[in-house]
This record gives structure tokens, sequence and C-alpha cells, in this order.
């Protein structure tokens, strides 16, 4: 898979956790269907209205869904969807070469 494809499939997979968290606390609160609409540039707080107890769900998610595992402050220097993909593939790289190591 070229670092296109891969970076493309990872913020499909991101994008798809953060819908999940985002229906899920929906169910417990006003639905904004803006809020489905998931881009790379989308704020994590601003434009998807995440607060912190969503993002701790979502970077758990994460965690179990790539089998990697973020510090606190990786996972608190996401702002963006965009970011969170990029951490994901940071780790991801991270994990090989500690098992090719």
């Amino acid at each position: 898979m070229s670092g296109n494809q891969n970076q493309d499939a990872v913020f499909s997979e991101v994008a798809d956790i953060l819908k999940r968290s985002i229906s899920n606390r929906s169910k417990r609160h006003n639905h904004d269907p803006e809020l489905l609409d998931i881009k790379p540039e989308s704020s994590l707080i601003d434009d998807l209205d995440l607060d912190s107890l969503t993002m701790v769900d979502v970077i758990l998610d994460l965690e179990d869904h790539f089998q990697i595992k973020f510090s606190e402050g990786e996972s608190q220097s996401a702002f963006t969807v965009n970011d969170l993909k990029m951490l994901v593939i940071r780790k991801q790289q991270e994990s090989k070469s500690a098992s090719a190591g």
C-alpha cells in the first residue's frame, strides 16, 4: 500500500471512530448532522464539538483499533482530525520499527 493510500485508509478509519463516538454521544444530546461531516481539517473541539470525556473515548478506541498506545502529551496535541490521523500513522511506524529491530 502506498503512503497516500495508507493515509487515506487511516483517515477513513479515524473518521469512522469519530462518527461512532459522536453518534453515541448524540443519543444523550441533541444530534447535529453536520457533526458527522468529518474532514481532515475539522477541529475536534470547534467543529466536532468533542468534550474531554468523548476525546478520552476516541483515544481509547483508536488505541484498541490500531493496537497502539498514545502518551498523554501525544493525545493532547491533537487539535484536528488530521492531527489524529498523523499521530496514528507515526505510532504505527514506531511500532513497526520497534518490532523490526
